[in-house]
Parts: structure tokens; sequence; C-alpha cells
């Protein structure tokens, strides 16, 4: 004896009305996917920059390893600064994202002043299209 199914007020559904229904269900669902593709969600402002004593640590530790250079017979690489600088990948100041630039702004404007180098404010989004690079 085959299953039958009825809807809320009692009628008959047949097999074609259910797979009419889940084609369409699968149809819309795949709308919905293709919309939420094709956005990109603005998730806050971020403040890094390098922080105070990280530069310091860096010339300490290039010194070091030239020492140890020098023992093995090698010439020692000299340390740039503003090469290190350049290179160095900044650490957030807040591990939290501000809602607000304005926030954002004021806090670079304290990391600088309590001496944070090369201080940014970057936007975060997050980009759900395929093939479109997102984040900072």
């Amino acid at each position: 004896m085959p299953l039958e199914f009825v809807n809320l007020l009692g009628e008959k559904i047949s097999d074609a009305q259910i797979q009419a229904r889940k084609a369409e269900a699968h149809q819309e669902q795949a709308r919905r996917k293709k919309s939420a593709d094709d956005k990109s969600f603005h998730k806050g402002w971020r403040v890094t920059g390098i922080p105070p004593g990280a530069l310091e640590e860096a010339r300490a530790e290039a010194l070091r390893l030239g020492r140890i250079e020098e023992q093995n017979g090698r010439a020692a690489k000299e340390f740039s600064e503003m090469n290190w600088i350049q290179n160095h990948r900044g650490k957030a100041v807040r591990s939290k994202p501000y809602e607000i630039k304005d926030s954002a702004d004021e806090c670079a404007a304290l990391a600088e002043k309590a001496g944070w180098l090369r201080v940014r404010v970057e936007e975060i989004k997050r980009d759900t299209r395929k093939g479109v690079a997102g984040g900072l």
C-alpha cells in the first residue's frame, strides 16, 4: 500500500506535485545562494601598527644573529631599520575591531602617541563572491 500525502486542508497531494515543489524549493535555494554570493559585508575597522619596543627587539635579535654569523666565519648582514619597518606585519592595537571609523581614528592617534610605529586604520570586509579576495 503506497503512502498518500495530504496538505493542511486534507486534500491529497500527488507525487508529481511533491516533485514540483521540491524542484521549486531547490531553485529558490540556488537563487538565494547566488544573491548572497554577490554581497560583501563590512565587518568593522582594525587599527594595526608596530608595537613599542618591537624595533629594538628586532635590532637586538639581528645583532645576536650577526655575532653568531661572525663566530662561524661568515659576514654578518647589516640591520636595515627602514626595510624592517616596511616589511614587518603590523599587530592589532585592539583585538576587537571598531564599528565606527571615528573610534578607530581616535585609537590610531592614541597609539601613535603611545609610541606605536606605522599605525594604520584598515577596513575589514568579508567578500562572499568566489574568486574575489576579501579580508583587510
